[in-house]
C-alpha cells in the first residue's frame, strides 16, 4: 500500500570510509532511518555518525547485525569483505546492499546470491550502470539479435554495456576513434 511505501526503511551501513559518505549522503533524499553505522575507525565512525545524526557507533558489524529493528544493511568494504559480512547479514535476516562489484572472486559472489536465496532475503549489488543510457542501448541492440557492437567510450557506463554484451555472446569492438569504422565486407 502507498502508506507502507512512505514508512521508512531502518538500515545499518557497515564501512564508512569514502563510499560509505557517499551512499549516506544519498541516503538524504530517500526514505530510510539510519539507525546505526559500524567501522573499525571508531573516531571517524564517530564523525560520520554526529554529521549523519545516526544514534549507534560499533566497531564490530556483528555487533550490527544483531539489532533487530534494522531491516537491511548497506555493506560498504573492500570487495574481499563483500561476501563474509553480506553472508553473515543475510544469515542474521537482514537485507543487503552491496556496492560493487559482488565479490573478490566469482565463488564468493555466488556464495552470496545462494545464501540470499536460502534465506529468503533481498541481495542487491550497486550496479547504478546497468540503468546508464549506454547500457540501456545495449539491451535494445541485443534484443534486436545484434551480433557486433561498435563504441568508442570506455568510461564507467560503457563497462556495465561491453559486459552484458559479452554476456550474451555479443562481440565488442571498441575504437579509439570517432569515425565510423569501414563496413563488413558482405559475406
Amino acid at each position: 500500500s502507498r502508506s507502507e511505501m512512505a514508512k521508512k526503511v531502518k538500515i545499518g551501513i557497515i564501512g564508512v570510509g569514502q563510499i560509505g559518505k557517499h551512499h549516506l549522503d544519498n541516503y538524504q533524499e530517500l526514505p530510510v532511518e539510519v539507525l546505526a553505522l559500524a567501522d573499525v575507525n571508531e573516531a571517524e565512525g564517530k564523525r560520520v555518525a554526529e554529521r549523519y545524526g545516526i544514534p549507534t557507533v560499533l566497531t564490530d558489524f556483528r555487533k550490527l547485525l544483531e539489532i533487530e529493528e534494522i531491516q537491511a544493511v548497506d555493506v560498504c568494504l573492500h570487495n574481499n569483505l563483500h561476501a563474509p559480512v553480506t553472508i553473515a547479514a543475510l544469515e542474521a535476516g537482514k537485507h543487503v546492499y552491496c556496492e560493487k562489484p559482488i565479490a573478490g572472486a566469482y565463488v564468493d559472489g555466488k556464495a552470496m546470491v545462494e545464501t540470499a536465496k536460502r534465506t529468503g532475503r533481498m541481495l542487491s549489488i550497486q550496479l547504478a550502470t546497468v540503468f546508464a543510457t549506454e547500457t540501456r542501448a545495449a539491451q535494445r541492440l541485443i534484443d534486436a539479435g545484434a551480433q557486433l557492437i561498435v563504441t568508442v567510450d570506455t568510461g564507467v557506463d560503457a563497462h556495465a554495456a561491453i559486459s552484458l554484451a559479452h554476456a550474451h555472446g555479443v562481440d565488442v569492438i571498441v575504437t579509439d576513434h570517432h569515425d565510423p569504422p569501414e563496413p563488413l565486407p558482405e559475406p
